[in-house]
C-alpha cells in the first residue's frame, strides 16, 4: 500500500515538474489503483488457501484459488519475459 501511494505522489510530482498535471494525476491514480486491486487479489487468494487447508471439505475453495493462482502466474510470467 506504501508502494502505491508513493508511486502516485512521485508521479504527480513528475507531471508537475514537466508541466502536464491532468495526465499525472491519471497516471498516478491508475498505478495506485492496479496496484492495490493486484494486493487484494493476492491477499483474497492467500486467506482462500489457508482456508481450504484447514477445512479439507471445502471443495469451492479449490477452483476459486485454481482461477485466480492461474491467471496470476500467467500476468507474472508476461512480466518476466
Amino acid at each position: 500500500m506504501v508502494t502505491a501511494c508513493g508511486l502516485e505522489i512521485g508521479i504527480e510530482f513528475l507531471g508537475a515538474y514537466y508541466d502536464v498535471e491532468q495526465f499525472s494525476v491519471f497516471a498516478g491514480a491508475a498505478t495506485a489503483i492496479s496496484v492495490f486491486v493486484y494486493l487484494v487479489l493476492m491477499e483474497v487468494v492467500s486467506i482462500l488457501e489457508n482456508y481450504a487447508a484447514c477445512n479439507p471439505n471445502a471443495k469451492w475453495t479449490k477452483r476459486i484459488i485454481q482461477i485466480f493462482s492461474d491467471k496470476l502466474h500467467k500476468e507474472d510470467d508476461a512480466e518476466n519475459q
